[in-house]
């Protein structure tokens, strides 16, 4: 721990962190009462595609660009899979190097 304690000078946090929306978000969450079973079920390309247009002003070009590979590789699989199965990362999220003992 003591070896890496100079990367977090690098940080820059804003003025604002943590904003009150993420504030309110974590003490007063909006939760889902319903009492209806949930159920898995096949993703809804059009409305995927709409949601897309409406929240990032996306074409149908353009989702279908970022949608179909993803929805090809879960039609591949009949289990639930992480995250890291449908997206590869490559960029590192923090540069550390571990020394060898």
């Amino acid at each position: 721990m003591n070896k890496h304690r100079n990367i977090s000078k690098n940080w820059h946090i804003p003025s604002l962190f943590p904003s009150n929306a993420v504030i309110s978000a974590y003490t007063s969450p909006r939760v889902d009462k319903s009492t209806e079973p949930f159920a898995w079920g096949k993703p809804d390309v059009s409305v995927l595609r709409k949601v897309c247009w409406e929240k990032f002003g996306w074409s149908s070009q353009k989702a279908d660009e970022l949608l179909v590979p993803v929805l090809k590789e879960y039609n591949k699989h009949e289990t639930q899979l992480r995250l890291e199965a449908f997206y590869s990362f490559n960029e590192r999220f923090a540069k550390i190097k571990q020394e060898d003992k």
